[in-house]
């Protein structure tokens, strides 16, 4: 068939499920354990399975946080190594995404938490 989309530039979720999916197969080989398949897959696709990256991102964040300092120098912040270096700021954009998220998730349940309270002694208070 003549007619199809290979030309076209690969979307931002698609571009980052690819990212991810590197920095996870790098972080793999570094460990000296098996690659996953589908990250594999991901790794090497221009249109790589973008339903893998909420699973690829909580995976490699994961991993890193279980790392020992000595791996976190040697596999994230080996400044000598281009992958290294990516790795370093994926890692370093995720931590800010994280705490972004759980600033707000606790401003979220602080407001509900004086909602509740507010209710609570309105409703407890006797008539």
């Amino acid at each position: 068939m003549p007619c199809n989309s290979d030309y076209m530039e690969p979307n931002a979720i698609e571009k980052n499920t690819k990212q991810t999916a590197e920095n996870l197969v790098y972080v793999y080989k570094s460990l000296g354990k098996d690659i996953p398949k589908a990250y594999k897959e991901a790794s090497e696709s221009y249109y790589p399975n973008t339903k893998l990256l909420n699973e690829m991102v909580v995976h490699l964040c994961y991993i890193i946080r279980q790392m020992t300092d000595e791996q976190l120098n040697k596999i994230v912040y080996d400044g000598k190594n281009s992958k290294s270096r990516k790795l370093a700021d994926w890692w370093d954009e995720h931590k800010k995404a994280d705490e972004a998220r759980i600033k707000k998730q606790k401003q979220k349940d602080d407001k509900e938490y004086k909602e509740y309270l507010r209710l609570k002694e309105k409703y407890e208070t006797p008539n």
